[in-house]
């Protein structure tokens, strides 16, 4: 091997942060002389860094020092390691580098226009000729194969040669020879496009000699060069003078963090040398290791670690950063940031957010969903989208601006229509029409789904012979389309950004993190509207904005760092980090170091025979990372946990192996140990958080409510149903029948309790209506009774409601052929229907006096029957099988109490029902029981004695003069099913448990085959 005649690698040591060291040395060496104008010249050289936060970093101390000193700097250019091998060669200027987009969409063409059968030996099995998302899958797959070998500057058929020289491996020599042949096909094709492989060129600039750089070449702790890049760096390294100049004339200088003495372990670039590193022992101390369990307590440590050290004051060189918090897998950040937050201690992440943490990423992920699904729950998603709200209400305001003869909507209200309608009627598919009652109930959710649908025209099919989701467009036109439906959410941003105007200052991160994603955004679609027609696919709307959206989510967005927050950075970029103090979190298997393990293509052993970057590389790598952290910072912890985001066992990293056996066995004894949390905990100082997790239940106050109540405001009539509400929770009656708080479940799959009693229920007034409702025939009586549901259950669920609701659809109908039964038989009693859903209220002047105040009543009563010898019976349906006593009352220690003033109430409103002339002892109450078992469906008579009536008569009147006391106290009690446990912050999981009677031994819940539970509520209903 030749001579590297133009490189040098200079050792500075590890006794402090490397860039700190560069800045010297570049002060020291490079700085003007004595006499010399105060002129920090540097623009001659190419500094090559391993990240960008090091580079931001070295630009900061450079800028810092000039400055301190006096000097004007002209700075050089800094890039990271992966741009470097662009630098080196030279290319045409008619092709340009290929994206990763277009690279894969040359290897899907390349697959395609393979012969299927050829392919035997990769792929045995092909997706169907037009199933483009699972051939671009395929594509990215040995996209990402040859980019791995390439960074090794290795190729296909490099693989297939090595191969050839194990008589054991040799079948496998014919994948390796196909895959060459793809590859030259997809070679071909990004020709088409005026397009070059990057790798590719890099490698023929190696073949050519054709490397080479104008300015000199400064590596800083570039640990990890890539072997390509290497390749490289070697052939400017050996070229000599051709122009006669200084024959010590340096092309390039590699900076290393470690002493002169450890040459050996590293090559002339500095990167390191894995044989050498993996046998490494690091300086660790036992008391930098610190045990934790799950990501909240490995969070939770970390915040004790940063309030125990906070008061340290750091005489150092200067550090805007006092803290740095290493991360080896993002899922850490958040419970982290949410830890450091709770002691009063500001973050800022270096490893960016997701685009999709973003407004906008978000908003193209819904939309994917959307175009995807076209579901009303799909429509719901985009809609709660602050972003799609806006836009709702601004094209709302300005229709009505326009003179649109539109009903205006309630401000925000549409959205409580969708809401309804999901919850109401369970529709699905959006191409299935509403029924005519559900458009005229919920007007305003059918005009905004119109809206959204209009907006989303350039989506579906323009004229072509097929439509719908099936029409397939290309690429860059569904790239086009989505820029112009976001155009249409963002308008004043993408003015913005195509002007490349300023924005004004944006004082919120959030709000400065959405305008960045957005304008990276619009670049972004900006490229893929360009893409090469040779290159661009026909794909229909959901694979083409599937495959745009992927190209979008994969960015990540970054924001302004502010001086004096704690840093939060990856695991590569702590070696070079200048902080000190440094926690690691997470120091586990398998996120450091990171292995390549069951690789179908590239296993370890054949990567190793390739003298690829393998598992000793990787960890060799980390261990000299690890030693940098430890050496070059006062102030040291390595938080190691038992568990993942995910809860699946994350043992100690193998990193920890790098010592003496004793101290290792020492080490993981201590990190294993069950009681080690424990005593951490206990040998730490208090951390004083808003909320403490020693304390169960929640201490937020419940609010305060009642103040400006007026009774008779505010209480003009009550419910029948009320009572039972003031009697469980007095708070719970004021948040529903005087605020009118009710809740909306949209996410529902299948019928509610109350949802699946209005059914029957509905169907059985509609039966009670009809001509067969005197009937004594059974078969006719159930005929009617399923005529009546399926005539309800298509007006108010449609014709295609989900496969649950179906399934409960199926479950009424079973159950009133056991009702048709009964009918039969109460009809062959006497009993005739007289009237079905009788009401009384405010116009029947209906109610009880108290305290010489009328008290109005409103009820609706699901049948009044009436016998043939004159008597009077009012029934109320109910779906479950109890008797009338155990709904009403509850037994006590010291007797009985009431629970329900249902029938009571009733007993109260029989003047206003059949006449003042009929004695309300002489009327029958009770209920007919609709159960799912045929046993349990019959008609109860409520048994109560006379003292029991009065006793309930009292409780009546207690009820409504507390309510006009205004005492509305909340109740200490267990409430089942509450709809209120939010405001109310109660543990309704352990109420249930902590009760005697749970769901089913009280009769409030039925299992329906749907998989719901069905509650016992009230389905005649009295409001």
């Amino acid at each position: 091997m030749k001579t590297l005649k133009r490189c040098r690698t200079l050792f500075l040591g590890w006794d402090r942060p490397l860039l700190w060291s560069a800045v010297e040395y570049l002060r020291t060496k490079q700085g003007p002389a004595s006499g010399q104008p105060k002129r920090w010249q540097l623009d001659h050289f190419l500094v090559v860094l391993p990240t960008r936060r090091s580079g931001r970093r070295l630009r900061e101390l450079l800028e810092r020092t000039a400055a301190r000193d006096g000097l004007g700097l002209q700075a050089p250019q800094i890039i990271t390691a992966g741009e470097l091998p662009e630098y080196l060669y030279s290319r045409t200027a008619e092709t340009q580098l290929a994206d990763e987009l277009e690279r894969t969409l040359a290897w899907t063409a390349a697959l395609q226009q393979a012969d299927p059968a050829s392919l035997a030996p990769v792929f045995p099995v092909l997706p169907q000729r037009d199933a483009w998302s699972a051939w671009i899958e395929l594509a990215t797959t040995i996209r990402k194969l040859h980019e791995d070998l390439a960074s090794s500057n290795l190729s296909f058929a490099d693989v297939a040669t090595e191969l050839a020289k194990d008589a054991a491996m040799a079948s496998e020599q014919s994948r390796w020879e196909l895959l060459q042949s793809l590859h030259d096909q997809y070679i071909d094709s990004l020709a088409s496009a005026q397009r070059t492989d990057p790798f590719l060129s890099r490698h023929a600039a190696i073949t050519e000699k054709r490397c080479r750089c104008d300015r000199q070449i400064l590596l800083i702790g570039t640990s990890d060069l890539s072997d390509a890049v290497g390749v490289m760096l070697r052939q400017i390294g050996q070229q000599s003078d051709n122009n006669n100049s200084d024959p010590n004339d340096i092309a390039i200088t590699a900076l290393v963090a470690a002493d002169e003495h450890y040459r050996d372990h590293f090559d002339a670039f500095g990167s390191i040398i894995a044989s050498r590193w993996s046998q490494w022992k690091l300086p660790l101390d036992d008391s930098q290791l610190v045990p934790a369990g799950d990501v909240t307590d490995q969070a939770a440590a970390l915040s004790q670690w940063v309030e125990g050290i906070a008061s340290e004051t750091f005489q150092v060189e200067p550090s805007d950063v006092a803290i740095t918090v290493g991360v080896t897998n993002e899922s850490l950040v958040p419970p982290i940031e949410f830890e450091l937050r709770q002691i009063g201690k500001k973050s800022y992440r270096e490893l960016g957010w997701n685009f999709s943490q973003t407004p906008i990423g978000r908003l193209i992920e819904l939309l994917t969903n959307h175009l995807s699904q076209s579901t009303w729950q799909s429509l719901a998603a985009l809609l709660r989208h602050a972003d799609i709200y806006d836009f709702i209400e601004r094209t709302l305001s300005q229709s009505q601006a326009e003179g649109s003869d539109d009903k205006p909507l309630d401000d925000g209200r549409w959205l409580v229509s969708v809401d309804k309608l999901l919850a109401e009627h369970y529709p699905t598919r959006l191409e299935v029409p509403l029924t005519d009652k559900m458009i005229a109930m919920h007007g305003p959710a059918v005009t905004v789904a119109n809206l959204v649908k209009e907006s989303l025209e350039g989506f579906h099919s323009k004229g072509d012979s097929q439509s719908g989701h099936d029409h397939r467009r290309p690429l860059s036109y569904w790239a086009s389309e989505l820029k112009s439906w976001l155009s249409k959410i963002y308008p004043r941003e993408t003015t913005e950004a195509d002007e490349e105007s300023q924005s004004p200052q944006i004082e919120s991160p959030a709000q400065r993190r959405a305008m960045i994603a957005i304008r990276g955004c619009w670049k972004s679609l900006d490229r893929l509207k360009s893409l090469d027609a040779s290159l661009d696919v026909s794909v229909s709307v959901g694979v083409g904005i599937d495959l745009v959206a992927g190209r979008l989510l994969d960015q990540r967005v970054g924001d302004l760092q502010s001086p004096g927050v704690i840093q939060i950075a990856g695991w590569l970029d702590l070696a070079l980090e200048d902080s000190p103090s440094m926690a690691v979190v997470g120091l586990n298997h398998p996120y450091v170091p990171e292995s390549i393990t069951a690789d179908p293509f590239l296993p370890g052993g054949l990567r190793t025979r390739l003298q690829m970057s393998d598992n000793e590389r990787r960890l060799g790598r980390d261990i000299y990372a690890l030693q940098l952290i430890l050496s070059t910072r006062r102030f040291v912890r390595l938080i190691v946990g038992r568990t993942g985001v995910d809860g699946s066992p994350t043992p100690p990293s193998r990193l920890l192996a790098a010592a003496e056996s004793s101290d290792v066995a020492r080490r993981l004894v201590r990190l294993l140990d069950d009681h080690a949390i424990q005593r951490r905990n206990e040998a730490s100082a208090p951390v004083q958080r808003s909320w403490d997790p020693k304390i169960k239940k929640t201490q937020l106050p419940i609010p305060t409510i009642g103040q400006g109540f007026d009774a008779d405001r505010d209480i003009k009539a009550m419910s029948v149903t009320s009572f039972a509400a003031y009697l469980a929770c007095p708070y719970r009656f004021y948040l529903r029948h005087v605020l009118k708080l009710s809740p909306i479940d949209d996410a529902s799959r299948e019928l509610a309790a109350n949802q699946f009693g209005d059914l029957v229920h509905n169907s059985l007034e509609i039966f009670g209506n009809s001509a067969a409702k005197d009937s004594k025939n059974p078969d006719a009586i159930e005929a009617a009774m399923l005529a009546a549901l399926d005539e309800y259950a298509g007006a108010y669920l449609g014709s295609s409601p989900a496969p649950a609701v179906k399934l409960q659809i199926e479950q009424a109908r079973q159950r009133l052929r056991h009702v048709a039964v009964r009918q039969a038989e109460w009809r062959s009693l006497g009993w005739h229907i007289w009237k079905v859903e009788a009401s009384v209220g405010e116009k029947d002047n209906a109610g009880i006096d108290v305290d010489d105040k009328r008290m109005l009543i409103r009820g609706r009563f699901d049948r009044i029957d009436r016998h043939d010898d004159g008597r009077w019976a009012i029934l109320d349906y109910k779906t479950h099988g109890h008797h009338p006593r155990k709904k009403h009352i509850e037994k006590t220690s010291d007797g009985f109490r009431w629970v329900e003033l249902q029938l009571p109430i009733y007993r109260l409103m029989i003047p206003y029902l059949v006449g003042h002339d009929v004695n309300p002892k002489d009327v029958t109450l009770g209920y007919f029981n609709v159960s799912e078992k045929e046993s349990e469906t019959k008609i109860n008579e409520a048994d109560f004695t006379e003292a029991e009536y009065a006793a309930a008569d009292d409780l009546i009147v207690q009820c409504v003069r507390s309510i006009r006391d205004g005492r509305f106290e909340p109740t200490n009690e267990p409430v089942l099913y509450d709809d209120y446990s939010m405001i109310m912050q109660s543990e309704i999981a352990e109420q249930l448990f902590d009760s005697d009677d749970g769901p089913g031994e009280d009769g409030y819940g039925e299992e329906s085959l749907a998989g719901g539970m069905f509650a016992a509520r009230s389905f005649g209903g009295d409001e």
